[in-house]
């Protein structure tokens, strides 16, 4: 299941005091489980925190495809996802991330092309690690 890794999770805690969770003023604004090990899919609830700013999934063993749901998050500024087991292709709902900075999603089985979503509708910057984002296509930072 989703995040099946995830064994300090306390559910008898507010989600606040939860290690790798960061919150302001009791708002969830950042996940960091860099490395821990996570197994399954990205949950699709991970929408639910609609403030999110930072996402740091990177160094897991999550497999799946990029839910459609995370690209609801449009305050998102930071997602990391590399060194994972994802497959498939990233939606052009991408444009949704108008506070997007950093994107590193390298070191997946990702396929397929950037979406022209992509350079319009985000800030993003040449901060570009993205050895082998994708199997067809080229440098993402060239878009730029």
């Amino acid at each position: 299941g989703a995040f099946g890794g995830v064994r300090h999770l306390q559910i008898n805690l507010d989600e606040c005091q939860w290690t790798g969770v960061t919150c302001v003023n009791g708002i969830v604004t950042d996940l960091n489980y860099y490395g821990q090990q996570l197994q399954g899919t990205l949950p699709t609830e991970i929408a639910l925190l609609a403030d999110l700013k930072h996402i740091d999934l990177s160094e897991n063993e999550l497999k799946g495809t990029i839910p459609e749901e995370i690209y609801q998050l449009t305050k998102l500024q930071q997602l990391f996802l590399h060194h994972n087991q994802l497959t498939g292709t990233i939606s052009n709902s991408v444009g949704n991330w108008w506070n997007l900075t950093h994107l590193h999603l390298s070191h997946n089985q990702l396929s397929g092309t950037i979406p022209p979503t992509m350079a319009s509708g985000t800030n993003i910057r040449p901060y570009c690690k993205f050895a082998s984002l994708f199997v067809v296509t080229g440098c993402f930072c060239q878009l730029f």
